[in-house]
C-alpha cells in the first residue's frame, strides 16, 4: 500500500511544477482538435512537424502533464493518448499510447490515429490493430526484438522512423512512436 503522505507530496510537487515550473504550453490556447492524423510525407502529426519548434505544438493546447527540463521534456495529453517529446527545443517524438496497460500509462485514454502514407491513402490505427496489419502497411521492419515485456518493430520508411510495441501474445498494438532518425545517414531519402 502506498504511503498517503508520499502520494500527497508527489501530487503537490506535480501541481507546483505545472503551475510555476518550466511549461511552454501554459499560455497556449485550448485545444480544438480531437483526432490525430500523421502524414508520412511531411513527418507531421496534425501539422506539427518532427523537428519543429516548440510553438508549433501549440495546436495541442496546454499539457495535462510535463516532465523534464528546458533541454529535454515531454508534454502529456491524456485524453488524446499522446506524449510529445522535445529535445533541444525541437519536437523529437510523438508517442501514442494505443492501449494504456497496467501501471505504465494509467492516466492516458487509448489513442486513435490515421496515418496518411506516401501513396496518399489514410489508414486508421488503434489498440485493436494487429502487428501483421502494421507490417502490411509499413513493410518489413528494419529491426524486431523484445523491449520490456513487449515485442517491438522499427520501421524506416523514407525519412520516417516508426517504432511499434505489441503485446507478445495477442499481437495488438500497445504503443506507437514517430521519431526523428538518430543519425542523418539513417534518415533515408527525403
Amino acid at each position: 500500500m502506498r504511503d498517503p503522505a508520499v502520494y500527497l507530496m508527489g501530487q503537490l510537487m506535480r501541481w507546483y511544477r505545472r503551475r510555476f515550473g518550466y511549461n511552454p504550453s501554459r499560455s497556449w490556447p485550448p485545444r480544438k482538435l480531437s483526432r490525430l492524423h500523421y502524414d508520412m510525407s511531411d513527418r507531421s502529426l496534425n501539422g506539427v512537424r518532427l523537428e519543429g519548434s516548440i510553438p508549433e505544438a501549440s495546436i495541442f493546447g496546454p499539457a495535462d502533464g510535463i516532465w523534464g527540463d528546458r533541454s529535454l521534456f515531454d508534454l502529456a495529453y491524456y485524453d488524446l493518448g499522446l506524449k510529445v517529446e522535445f529535445y533541444e527545443q525541437e519536437v523529437s517524438n510523438f508517442t501514442l499510447i494505443m492501449e494504456p496497460v497496467g501501471h505504465r500509462f494509467p492516466k492516458y485514454k487509448p489513442a486513435e490515429v490515421s496515418i496518411k502514407t506516401p501513396d496518399g491513402l489514410s489508414h486508421a490505427l488503434s489498440g485493436t490493430t494487429h502487428e501483421n496489419t502494421l507490417i502490411r502497411l509499413l513493410g518489413e521492419p528494419d529491426e524486431t526484438g523484445p523491449v520490456i515485456e513487449y515485442r517491438m518493430h522499427t520501421f524506416i520508411s523514407g525519412r520516417n522512423w516508426i517504432d511499434s510495441y505489441h503485446d507478445p501474445e495477442s499481437g495488438r498494438l500497445v504503443e506507437l512512436t514517430f521519431e526523428m532518425a538518430a543519425d542523418p545517414e539513417e534518415r533515408g531519402p527525403s
